[in-house]
């Protein structure tokens, strides 16, 4: 994992939990989004890519279904084409038996034109029929459109271009994403939209001075867009402008919490660690004031090497955000070392494993090393077997590692 991945929230735990999140929340077109961005940046054998493909399958099941009932209803209106397009969308994205058989049915029953009797579902129709006449799209894009929140009307304000636009971009066909936002582009040049989303695509196609460009645009014509600074913050650190990424965050730190984070989390990285508290404290008690802030600030008490600050602070962070892997494992990690609660941090790697079961094997490995600190050997060399047993055949140097462990652990147990 990259510096820049971890600065910006890249890591495997952020990737996954937002997936596990939209899932959660049945957004399956934000869950598919998000699980085919992480898939991209993860590494082939990495342990969260199994857990986020059922949730990219999930997803696939699950639009796949609604375009399935689309076609039903376009084929009670004698709807063909429109018919024909989401029953074949359907095909592509279904993962049960059940609905590629109800698409392929759906397909061959109108290539032999045999006539449909279904029942009603006129509310499908007059639904689509909406938003055909609002916006010129269909359900897919018009999702993609909700997807933007407050600024949705003013995405749909740029008509279907705009549409297709996101979903080649939903779809990781970036080039043609880039086709279509570069020829929105000339007739409005100075569109804050255009601007994020052409920059956004950019950034992900590699040219990160066309994205810096494009991204500028965006945060001076729409600046309560956090998710333009953030992403200018990380294209000017890729181009080794660390000053303007920190100026960036800092003119929008007070505004939006995940900006006063990373800017946090740069200039502790940076060594900037009064600049970072001043503005981390300022955010306490606010409505800026997040689990994150304490964590950080705990990771600055630690810098300074107050243990008895920052064992409090990270305390706090957990209390705050227990449901944030990052939390706990922040707090596992700090009772494993400065702060010297070795049990505490076993309870803590224990309560890890049982919600994550994809990096089990990891949390197991600190368990094992734990008890084996303590001179627990039965106990270590019982967790560390299964740790090893868990732990996949990409994964060649925790492999080692946890087999070191377990050497120590016969040694000392004989």
């Amino acid at each position: 994992m990259s510096f820049l991945d971890h600065i910006f929230g890249r890591t495997p735990e952020k990737l996954k939990a937002r997936a596990l999140a939209h899932a959660e929340k049945e957004q399956w077109m934000d869950a598919r989004i998000v699980c085919n961005d992480a898939l991209e940046r993860l590494p082939q054998g990495a342990p969260e890519r199994g857990e986020l493909a059922m949730v990219l399958e999930k997803a696939n099941e699950a639009i796949a279904r609604r375009h399935l009932d689309a076609a039903d209803a376009y084929l009670e209106a004698d709807e063909k084409e429109k018919a024909v397009e989401r029953a074949a969308l359907a095909r592509d994205l279904a993962v049960s038996g059940q609905s590629k058989d109800r698409a392929s049915k759906i397909l061959r029953g109108l290539a032999d034109d045999r006539s449909w009797s279904k029942a009603p579902q006129e509310h499908m129709i007059e639904r689509d029929s909406d938003l055909a006449q609002d916006s010129g799209t269909d359900q897919e894009i018009e999702a993609l459109f909700d997807a933007q929140g407050e600024r949705a009307e003013s995405y749909r304000a740029h008509g279907i271009e705009m549409g297709r636009a996101l979903q080649a971009a939903a779809d990781n066909d970036l080039p043609e994403a880039k086709k279509l936002l570069l020829a929105l582009q000339k007739s409005k040049r100075k569109d804050p939209l255009i601007a994020f989303e052409l920059g956004h695509v950019l950034h992900a196609l590699g040219d990160s001075s066309g994205a810096a460009r494009n991204l500028r645009k965006a945060v001076e014509g729409d600046p309560g867009r956090s998710q333009a600074v953030l992403e200018l913050a990380d294209v000017s650190l890729s181009l080794g402008h660390r000053k303007g990424a920190v100026d960036a965050l800092r003119r929008f730190s007070g505004e939006d919490p995940q900006v006063t984070q990373r800017l946090g989390e740069i200039l502790i990285a940076t060594g900037k660690l009064d600049e970072a508290h001043q503005m981390l404290e300022a955010a306490v008690g606010t409505d800026k004031e997040s689990a994150a802030v304490y964590r950080l600030l705990g990771e600055i008490a630690e810098r300074q090497e107050d243990y008895k600050t920052a064992g409090r602070l990270y305390d706090r962070a957990f209390a705050k955000g227990p449901s944030d892997p990052m939390n706990a494992l922040w707090l596992a990690r700090f009772l494993s070392g400065p702060g010297d609660d070795a049990l505490r941090a076993i309870e803590t790697y224990n309560a890890l494993a049982d919600r994550d079961a994809a990096g089990r094997f990891l949390y197991f490995r600190k368990v094992g090393e734990l008890y084996l600190k303590l001179g627990h050997t039965d106990e270590a060399i019982d967790i560390l077997e299964n740790a090893k047993g868990l732990t996949p055949p990409s994964r060649a140097e925790d492999r080692k590692e946890v087999e070191a462990l377990l050497d120590k652990a016969y040694d000392a147990a004989d």
